[in-house]
């Protein structure tokens, strides 16, 4: 199980043409983190904020935190799907995997 020697990388093609590095990457997670904390404690800004659903049961401080029972709960309540999703477009997937370049023995 060597799935660590290929890193995930976002093409080139989204970044202006040129590879990013583990600065870029550590800012994109910050940013991330930081906007999926703020919707979780309830302070996301904007018209659609108020339509996002965070029910949860594993953020215990989170503006949606709810029970087991009350989230089987609400499961229970949703109607069942008409028709399956449609299938996602190939062209919109924006991965691309690399070989290491490190010399090092990662795995094995």
């Amino acid at each position: 199980n060597c799935w660590f020697l290929y890193e995930a990388v976002v093409s080139t093609q989204s970044t202006g043409g040129e590879w990013k590095n583990r600065d870029f990457a550590n800012r994109v997670i910050q940013d991330t983190h930081g906007a999926w904390s703020d919707l979780m404690a309830g302070k996301t800004a904007g018209e659609d904020a108020a339509s996002i659903a965070t029910h949860n049961t594993a953020v215990p401080n989170s503006k949606g935190n709810i029970s087991v029972d009350e989230a089987s709960d609400v499961i229970k309540s949703q109607p069942e799907p008409k028709e399956m999703a449609p299938p996602v477009d190939g062209s919109t997937q924006n991965q691309v995997f690399v070989s290491r370049t490190v010399p090092e023995k990662v795995c094995c």
